[in-house]
């Protein structure tokens, strides 16, 4: 076998050992996160519920919720 010898600023590098990829992944997912907890937080404080998102999400978008809605 041979052995691959690697000097320790190659290995240290971001593409030596190849763990750059999950701080790029946190970065990307951060946004997200933040903005779901900023949803949550203003949900709890108005009192609203998943359900009641729900329904209003349904009627604004469903054909059939907003014609029985006229009617």
């Amino acid at each position: 076998m041979h052995r691959l010898l690697a000097c320790a600023t190659c290995i240290a590098s971001p593409f030596g050992d190849r763990t750059y990829n999950w701080p790029y992944l946190g970065l990307i997912v951060l946004p997200f996160a933040v903005g779901t907890v900023i949803v949550v937080v203003l949900m709890r404080v108005s009192g609203t519920s998943v359900a009641d998102l729900r329904k209003g999400v349904i009627r604004i978008f469903h054909p059939a919720a907003r014609q029985e809605e006229t009617t």
